[in-house]
This record gives structure tokens, C-alpha cells and sequence, in this order.
């Protein structure tokens, strides 16, 4: 039996997603519902995996029957993902509708039909091509499954990434460690409808990609959840609000909102409160004397803005502030901008160029030109 060196590779994919679903059990945080399911996704891969490299090189009728019922195991896979980002990004323990694992049941009920066909019967049956048609339909399934719940996660991350700028001033690390994790995911998803393409159409989508790439992706979503998940910080959860009608009026008398406003101006102008990168809704409305609701209300009905961008304007004027003081021939951007409140540099790019309508570099050429 030879093993090639797409073997090990999948033989490292196998051992650190059996070693990093152990490690990320025993991780006691607030996050256990979410690691948990992280977990179960790790130990799928790896099952996967497993079944790549030794059904291939030890092929015998049981480990056949094995992972023929194995296989029901890409049919959880992408709801798993869904409920990983819906727990990880909200203070609820979500579950999911039974409905969501019929495709994964009704696999299961065919796998046990089939292992209890006698083996050489099964073989021949295979070799005639009585499930040819089977098997197109039920890989067709699992990809358009998959690659929906992939669809559900991408937007569940942009609707928390939404809600998140009413209550954060700034952005934090969970949002790029999930995209990555999905943009990992989407391309094994890629890869997988293209060798199935290739292989059941007749021609060829892409001659480069195939069935081995497929295999090749999975160790990266495990590489990628290895390098990610143990490192990001504690992440603000945002529960889930449920829809209600909402009705245009005055939340605030004038004279409390004349109050609040000045208290704003305040905290803002003088005592420069944008500075701490961490800056929440709820700290700034504690230091008002408000509420959270009260407070979001001036923002959005007075100044036509969420919080998060209301912040980050006062950030930038203070970045701007100290280029125009020429701070920048001592300094690099990257400091003055965290000087300035942001907390890192992608986020300060992003925000700077949306107000500024030109990137800083950009700007601060044409500042020392127009002197």
C-alpha cells in the first residue's frame, strides 16, 4: 500500500481536526453551545477525511458498509455551519427545526437499505450502474444544500455586522475570522460542484479541478479554524431582536433631549471620550445619564446616525487634526490613528475612506502639496 503525499497531507488534516475538536470541548468560555458545534463540524471533516485515505488504501466490504452510512454525514454538515454562526454571534442557544435534517434521515434510512444488501450482489449491482442515477441525485443534493446554508451563514454575519454598529464603536476580530472561515468553506464548495460537474456532464467546467482538490480543501478549513478559533477575543453578542411595528414619535421631551445633546457635545469635544477604542453604546449612555434606547434615539432621529459611525467621524477629525500639525513626519499612520480611538488599521482605512472619500495616503499627499 503506497501512500502519496496527498495522503499525508489528509493525514494531518485527519489528526489536528481530531485533536483540535478535542482542545476546543475542553475550552470552558461563554462560547461552549458555539465550540461545541465547532467541534461536531471538526469531527465531521475529520470522519471525511478518514474515509478518503483508508477506504481507498484498505478497501473491504465492511469498511464499504461504514462508509457508505458515513456519508449521511454531508448532509448535517451545513446546517451544523448555520447553527455554528447563529451561536457564535448571539447570546441564544439556537436550534434548529427538525426539519433541516430530513435530507441527512432520509440518507441514513437508504444507507442502512443498502449495507443490507449481500456484498457481491451490491457490487454488481453498482458495476451495472443501478445507482448511477442515485448517485448523481443524492451528491446533487448534498451540494445544493451545503452551499444554501453557506448562503444562510454569509447573512446571518452581515445582519449581526449591521446591528453591531448601533451598540460598538468599533470593529471586532469575529466578523473577519467567520468570513474567512466561510470564504475557506465556499471554495471547497466550488471545487466540489465543479468535479461533479466534471464528472457526470460531458465535458469538462475545468480540466485543473477535481475530486482531489476537494479533498485538499477540507485540512484547510481545518488549518483555518486551527489558526482562528483559539485566538479571537470576547466577542459583544447581539441577541436576536424580535420584529415589532414601530410607530414614529418623540421618545425624548425637548428639554431632555436639549440635555442630552449637550451632555454629548460634551463628552465628545472635550472630554474626547472617541479615544477609547472600546467605546460602547451602553458606556457612553451610562456616562450621559440615559439609556441605551434613549441615547440611540438621538443619535439616529437627531443626528441621522448609528452610533458607530457618529464615533468614528469624531475619530477621523482627530486623525485629521494631527496630520494638518504635521504629527505624520514623526509618527507613522498606524499610530496616529490608534492615538486617534480606532483599533486597527483595516478598520481606520475603512472608516476613513468612507467619510473622506480618498484613502489617507491620498490625503495626506495632498495636504503637503496644496501647502
Amino acid at each position: 500500500m503506497n501512500f502519496v503525499f496527498l495522503d499525508l497531507l489528509l493525514f494531518v488534516g485527519v489528526s489536528q481536526g481530531f485533536f483540535l475538536g478535542i482542545t476546543i470541548l475542553l475550552v470552558r468560555d461563554k462560547n461552549k453551545s458555539a465550540n461545541t458545534l465547532l467541534a461536531f463540524l471538526l469531527f465531521s471533516a475529520t470522519i471525511m477525511l478518514s474515509g478518503r485515505i483508508f477506504l481507498f488504501k484498505y478497501f473491504s466490504p465492511t469498511l464499504h458498509k461504514i462508509a457508505l452510512v458515513a456519508e449521511t454525514i454531508i448532509f448535517i454538515f451545513g446546517p451544523l455551519l448555520y447553527l455554528y454562526t447563529v451561536n457564535l454571534l448571539t447570546k441564544t442557544k439556537k436550534k434548529l427545526s427538525y426539519y433541516h435534517f430530513i435530507p441527512a434521515v432520509l440518507h441514513f434510512i437508504y444507507a442502512l437499505i443498502v449495507v443490507s444488501i449481500e456484498y457481491n450482489e451490491l457490487i454488481n449491482m453498482i458495476k451495472n450502474g443501478k445507482f448511477n442515477l442515485i448517485y448523481l441525485f443524492t451528491e446533487l443534493t448534498a451540494i445544493i444544500s451545503n452551499i444554501t446554508y453557506v448562503i444562510f451563514a454569509f447573512y446571518i454575519v452581515k445582519k449581526y455586522r449591521k446591528a453591531e454598529k448601533k451598540e460598538l464603536s468599533y470593529t471586532q476580530n469575529i466578523h473577519r475570522y467567520l468570513y474567512f472561515l466561510l470564504l475557506g468553506i465556499s471554495t471547497f464548495m466550488i471545487a466540489w460542484l465543479i468535479s461533479f460537474s466534471n464528472y457526470f456532464i460531458p465535458f469538462k467546467l475545468s480540466p485543473y479541478i477535481n475530486y482531489n482538490m476537494v479533498w485538499v480543501c477540507i485540512p484547510i478549513f481545518i488549518y483555518i479554524v486551527g489558526f482562528y478559533s483559539l485566538k479571537q477575543p470576547e466577542i459583544f453578542r447581539i441577541p436576536p431582536k424580535n420584529k415589532k411595528k414601530i410607530y414614529k414619535k418623540e421618545r425624548l421631551t425637548p428639554t431632555e433631549s436639549e440635555r442630552i445633546t449637550e451632555a454629548l457635545k460634551n463628552a465628545m469635544v472635550h472630554e474626547k471620550v472617541y479615544l477609547n477604542h472600546k467605546l460602547t453604546l451602553a458606556d457612553l449612555a451610562k456616562q450621559l445619564n440615559t439609556s441605551t434606547n434613549n441615547l440611540s434615539w438621538l443619535l439616529n432621529d437627531i443626528h441621522n446616525s448609528n452610533f458607530y459611525d457618529y464615533v468614528n467621524r469624531f475619530r477621523v477629525q482627530s486623525f485629521i487634526e494631527k496630520i494638518q500639525h504635521g504629527e505624520h513626519e514623526h509618527h507613522t499612520i498606524l499610530a496616529l490613528s490608534l492615538d486617534s480611538g480606532f483599533n486597527s488599521k483595516s478598520t481606520f482605512n475603512k472608516v476613513f475612506k468612507e467619510i473622506m472619500k480618498q484613502t489617507p495616503s491620498n490625503f495626506i499627499k495632498e495636504l503637503s502639496t496644496s501647502v
